[in-house]
């Protein structure tokens, strides 16, 4: 009787025990809001790592004659548009507009610029654009593609875009060299 004494104790004694520890709760993350607020496009001049992001969003588009990265709002012409030419394999970068005569792309890898000439415009009717061709293998598509966290693209005249280093201009870069 005395051992079946000392079991109950023991086990009212760990019962108690259980329960002063203190349970812990999983914390859940909560994901980041989005800034609501519009990123104006920045001089060059400013420091392009530091400042907002342009709002929008980059997306591939599949295409018989050459895959394109477009960055933009959805609804409205493209900010930004790298497109590549199969049959030519070449990139072009481009912007909406007119009258440029350099095209800047800095990246956490180098900066450049190059002659700015006038493009097709990104959709049938739409407003010109203005950029620059590159050649499928020109070491300055490998920064613009592998730029980390943001990079920026701007024609004089114009401030630049400070766009987010995602997957789709890589593609676009990879896709036109195979």
């Amino acid at each position: 009787m005395l051992g079946r004494v000392c079991r109950c104790v023991g086990l009212g004694a760990l019962v108690a025990l259980a329960a002063c520890v203190e349970q812990k709760t999983p914390q859940v993350a909560q994901a980041p809001v989005a800034a609501t607020v519009p990123a104006a496009p920045v001089a060059l001049s400013q420091d392009w790592r530091e400042a907002a992001v342009t709002v929008g969003r980059w997306s591939f588009v599949a295409d018989p004659r050459g895959p394109q990265a477009v960055f933009g709002r959805p609804g409205v012409e493209p900010d930004v548009v790298l497109r590549c030419d199969l049959g030519r394999r070449m990139v072009a970068v481009t912007l909406p507009g007119t009258g440029a005569q350099t095209l800047t792309v800095q990246t956490s890898s180098g900066n450049g610029q190059v002659p700015a000439v006038a493009m097709p415009g990104s959709l049938p009717g739409g407003p010109p654009y203005q950029g620059a061709w590159f050649a499928a293998r020109d070491p300055f598509l490998d920064r613009i593609a592998f730029s980390r966290g943001r990079l920026a693209i701007g024609v004089s005249g114009r401030p630049a875009l400070i766009l987010p280093a995602w997957a789709e201009p890589t593609r676009v870069v990879e896709d036109c060299r195979r």
